[in-house]
């Protein structure tokens, strides 16, 4: 059985504390650059355009959200102490385990697919249980 998770694009949202150096702690939001999901089941198609993202069961792990987020407006000497996902699910199947991971590989919103997506790093950042939809979760 399937299971899905539905992001609103304007939902997903960072918070960074970032400490530059000889400067108190300073905390800072970021909006994704670029977001869009792959799907197993179409290969080829591409996401990029869509209002929202969507994951499927991470057990199946057929469908994949992808947030590219723009440090660059950092200090080049500042060291990031915590960084803080937030996301709103708009609609929910069952209640389910989003798991964070970070990609280090460049992707373009307008051309990831299943078939050329970025891998990830298997350890996962953080795992967020979602049980409500219509709720914000960090």
């Amino acid at each position: 059985m399937r299971k899905s998770i539905l992001l609103p694009l304007l939902a997903l949202l960072i918070t960074l504390s970032i400490i530059p150096s000889a400067r108190a702690t300073d905390t800072r939001e970021l909006e994704p650059v670029a977001d869009s999901y792959v799907n197993i089941d179409h290969p080829d198609t591409n996401y990029g355009n869509y209002s929202w993202l969507s994951l499927e069961s991470h057990y199946m792990m057929d469908e994949l959200s992808y947030n590219k987020f723009d440090l660059s407006i950092l200090p080049e000497d500042a060291v990031i102490e915590k960084v803080t996902l937030y996301l709103h699910v708009g609609w929910l199947s069952d209640p389910e385990e989003v798991i964070v991971c970070n990609s280090g590989t460049d992707w373009s919103e307008m051309e990831i697919t299943w078939n050329n997506r970025p891998g990830y790093e298997q350890t996962p950042t953080d795992i967020v249980y979602i049980s409500y939809g219509e709720k914000w979760y960090s």
